[in-house]
């Protein structure tokens, strides 16, 4: 289960299987996550179309993350224990991370494999060594 949010100004009605859901303009609604996904990319594409966008766009992901609420504690206050518990878990672990974009990780630098010592050589050159110099004084004290 996913919390889906009509974050827009207007009422939102699609419909799956023939069935229509309607969601007020800022209510969320708790709904399997397959459907949820569903209905986000049909409002992100009214959205944009409203707005004179191409749906192709920028501003795409933004509107299609909107649309995905965070549970706060206070609107889960008036639920039983346990539902609530199971409610918070699969929200938290089913927040959708939406496309992966270059530019997200622009500013990242890669992790580099062996650090360097303050002498200048490398960690994983020092402890290869020392494994071998361990390797042969062993083999010195069984002959």
């Amino acid at each position: 289960m996913l919390y889906f949010k009509n974050w827009s100004s207007k009422d939102f009605t699609h419909s799956w299987d023939g069935n229509p859901t309607t969601i007020k303009a800022g209510e969320m609604k708790n709904m399997e996550e397959y459907l949820a996904h569903h209905f986000a990319k049909h409002l992100t594409n009214r959205e944009l179309q409203d707005a004179g966008k191409p749906l192709i766009c920028e501003e795409r992901q933004t509107f299609y993350d909107n649309c995905f609420a965070e549970v706060k504690i206070e609107e889960v206050a008036t639920e039983k224990p346990k539902e609530k518990v199971e409610r918070i878990a699969k929200v938290a672990k089913k927040k959708p991370t939406g496309d992966l974009k270059p530019e997200v990780f622009a500013g990242l630098k890669a992790k580099k494999n062996a650090t360097t010592i303050e002498d200048g050589s490398k960690k994983e050159d020092r402890l290869q060594s020392q494994v071998r110099e361990d390797k042969k004084s062993e083999g010195n004290r069984k002959q």
